[in-house]
């Protein structure tokens, strides 16, 4: 399969002819402003962590700590959703998101009040993810839900190059905490656009268990196997912006870096959403696959601040070749059950897998030399990701 240059005119006007619902519209302003936010620090979060003197062994075990409740939690976040709608979840995630960037702010100060972040993180992600995927799954044009991904995708690859940037410039002059404080400020204004009208949905009662025997539900076997390897994502949100920092050695650099990369990544994103649509969505991830695990590997030889770019912008658009097909998959395997449903048992599923992971990078960091850990790191990384073929 091929993309050639003459279908590029083709690809740039189907981003024009998607005409995203009411609904959709909304997401997409309440993401601009969300989005923005978190990425004035998500990736400095990890970063801010080692600075204060935690060590990456402990840095993961907070991680299986916030994956560990999550998983167990989760399907409270999807009664509620169920009984109350999917934008009213939204909205209930957004204060206590600024809740854990305030609570992390004051970390300096009281150093203890990370776990009681970490488990505050837990809870906006139960009221925001499930409801997230349910939306977009609910909502998408069925023949165009790789272009509307790729505008998914660039609403928030834009607000990573300018949020960087700026996050980076913020923390280098004022420190983290005041950053931290500013993101929340920001982040308390991005429910407007979903509370302005009136959502419609069919209430549902659903008991626990409802989600749990979704995973073992006849058919979810490849779902299962594509959220294991989704369990890379640890890697990409925390310890490869670690590992950048250390070579980097200051945010406003790194943030930078983040934004060039981003900056292709969102130019890419839609050139692999008009090949999702255009051809399958399991062709597109069996071609990216490989590519994906290839971006871990080269991360072995990375040394200079050169290398982190190139190795970044690598991983960024194998990043974006994987998650518009996978979810584009996902999202039409789910609207075929109950949307909310399935997307949550696969949220489980990759809360569980990135427990274990970081359970095993706690030990692998504790154990091991630093370059041998972070090779470790990244070869795993590149085995996981190649499980995302298999959906």
């Amino acid at each position: 399969m091929s993309f050639h240059t003459a279908r590029l005119p083709h690809a740039i006007t189907s981003l024009f002819a998607v005409k995203p619902s009411p609904q959709m519209r909304e997401m997409y302003a309440f993401l601009s402003i969300f989005n923005f936010a978190a990425s004035l620090v998500g990736i400095f979060v990890p970063v801010f962590l080692w600075q204060q003197g935690f060590s990456l062994s402990v840095i993961a075990l907070l991680y299986a700590l916030h994956y560990g409740s999550y998983a167990i939690a989760m399907p409270l976040g999807g009664r509620f959703a169920a009984r109350f709608g999917l934008e009213r979840s939204l909205a209930l995630s957004t204060p206590i998101f600024v809740a854990v960037f305030l609570t992390i702010a004051a970390v300096p100060s009281v150093p203890n009040l990370v776990w009681v972040s970490f488990l505050l993180l837990t809870a906006h992600k139960i009221f925001y993810w499930p409801a997230h995927h349910a939306i977009f799954a609910s909502n998408m044009a069925k023949n165009n839900r790789g272009t509307e991904l790729s505008w998914v995708r660039f609403v928030s690859y834009s607000t990573g190059i300018i949020g960087p940037l700026i996050g980076g410039a913020v923390a280098l002059a004022l420190g983290f905490p005041a950053l931290f404080i500013i993101a929340a400020v920001i982040l308390s204004l991005s429910s407007i656009p979903i509370l302005r009208t009136r959502e419609h949905f069919q209430v549902a009662e659903l008991d626990y268990s409802h989600f749990w025997r979704e995973i073992r539900a006849p058919g979810n076997e490849r779902m299962i196997t594509g959220m294991i390897g989704w369990g890379e994502d640890l890697v990409f949100l925390v310890f490869w912006p670690i590992f950048m920092f250390m070579i980097l050695g200051n945010p406003q650099t790194l943030g930078i870096v983040i934004a060039i990369s981003s900056l292709a990544m969102s130019v890419w994103a839609f050139v692999i959403g008009e090949m999702t649509d255009r051809h399958t969505p399991r062709t597109v991830l069996r071609l990216a696959a490989p590519v994906f695990a290839l971006s871990y590997v080269v991360r072995f030889w990375v040394t200079t601040g050169g290398g982190v770019l190139m190795a970044d912008i690598f991983n960024r658009l194998a990043s974006a070749s994987i998650s518009i097909p996978f979810l584009s998959r996902l999202y039409a395997l789910g609207v075929r059950r109950n949307p909310l449903v399935y997307v949550l048992a696969a949220e489980i599923v990759l809360a569980i897998t990135k427990t274990v992971f970081a359970l095993l990078l706690a030990y692998i960091f504790w154990q091991f030399p630093l370059a041998v850990a972070f090779k470790l790191t990244f070869g795993i990384a590149a085995v996981l990701a190649l499980l995302y073929a298999s959906l």
